[in-house]
């Protein structure tokens, strides 16, 4: 009898351990589940556009400069005493290669959240324009300019 006995425990004890292998399974598929899409929602907020890479390639890239301007763009040009308002479509935007502006000071100041302001100045020239950039769907756009040279 205790032959037959320790046999049957064996079985019941092995049965009862895969019941809770089971719900391991389930449990750690379901921890794995949840780690990977938290996971995809670190990766997809690391892939928001940094505003200083961006800027590199728009400076240096034509085609690519054209697709990050919010067309048409609105250009302000200030002389102190009247304001002129225009609007540059695709066609007749000029390619600017802000990395060749060396002579003057370029500098990006944060306006507020996704809104940054490049600024550029000539020393002793009256030179001051401003480029507003905004982040649309993560990346950085040029939306309008401001000339307030003198």
């Amino acid at each position: 009898m205790k032959l037959i006995a320790l046999p049957l425990l064996l079985m019941l004890w092995s049965c009862s351990n895969t019941a809770e292998n089971q719900q391991e399974k389930k449990l750690s598929t379901t921890v794995a589940i949840k780690n990977t899409a938290e996971s995809s929602e670190t990766t997809a907020d690391k892939s928001d556009e940094e505003f200083d890479t961006f800027l590199q390639r728009f400076s240096i890239d034509s085609s690519f400069q054209l697709t990050r301007i919010a067309f048409p763009v609105k250009v302000t040009s200030t002389d102190g005493e009247k304001e002129e308002v225009k609007l540059i479509n695709k066609q007749a935007w000029e390619y600017t290669n802000y990395s060749n502006l060396k002579s003057g000071q370029i500098r990006s100041e944060k306006v507020k959240n996704g809104l940054i302001n490049l600024i550029y100045t000539v020393d002793d020239t009256g030179v001051l324009v401003y480029h507003y950039f905004q982040k649309r769907n993560k990346e950085w756009v040029l939306v309008s300019i401001e000339d307030h040279s003198t």
